[in-house]
């Protein structure tokens, strides 16, 4: 192995890089938990040229909330959507929790990674009440999508329920359905 390629992140603190995807030439970084718990999100760096990365965006998710690993980007072509969508899962921050902080995933069009768009925050599993708040979602430890043609899904692994797993229906990512 070689390193081609070196890049700083913002708020650089060993462990802070919980997981990476990439997809046409940009690379997601998942910002685990820092020591304030106040700057979860996703890195976006272009990766065009792997010698010269460069960070384009950062994209936050609630605060007191931050993602781990499973982060994605799948290019979504369905009758209700077209276009590149991120999905990342949300932990919280221990008993951290106020009106922004976020479980469930969240769902970000990136079809232009400079200037992105919430699509859908904090979704997920509700029932039973999440052992963090009633109304928030239950934290979810990493997410998978896939395209099936007019359909599109996410799958979530849920922190809150030993055993189980949610599959949202996201043809439609701004208004997806478990």
């Amino acid at each position: 192995m070689k390193v081609v390629g070196k890049a700083a992140i913002n708020q650089d603190t060993e462990g802070r890089v919980a997981d990476v995807g990439v997809h046409n030439g940009y690379a997601y970084l998942a910002a685990f938990r820092d020591p304030s718990c106040q700057k979860g999100g996703m890195y976006v760096f272009d990766i065009k040229d792997p010698t010269k990365p460069k960070q384009i965006n950062f994209i936050r998710t609630g605060q007191d909330s931050y993602v781990g690993e499973g982060s994605q980007v799948i290019r979504i072509d369905t009758p209700q959507f077209t276009g590149d969508v991120l999905a990342f899962n949300n932990e919280i921050c221990g008993t951290h929790i106020n009106s922004t902080t976020v479980g469930g995933i969240t769902l970000v069009d990136v079809t232009n990674p400079k200037v992105h768009k919430y699509l859908a925050q904090g979704v997920g599993d509700f029932e039973p009440v999440s052992r963090n708040a009633p109304g928030l979602a239950h934290e979810v430890h990493s997410t998978f999508m896939w395209d099936a043609g007019d359909k599109a899904y996410a799958v979530l692994v849920d922190d809150e329920e030993n055993a189980d797993v949610d599959i949202m229906d996201i043809s439609n990512p701004a208004a997806p359905v478990k």
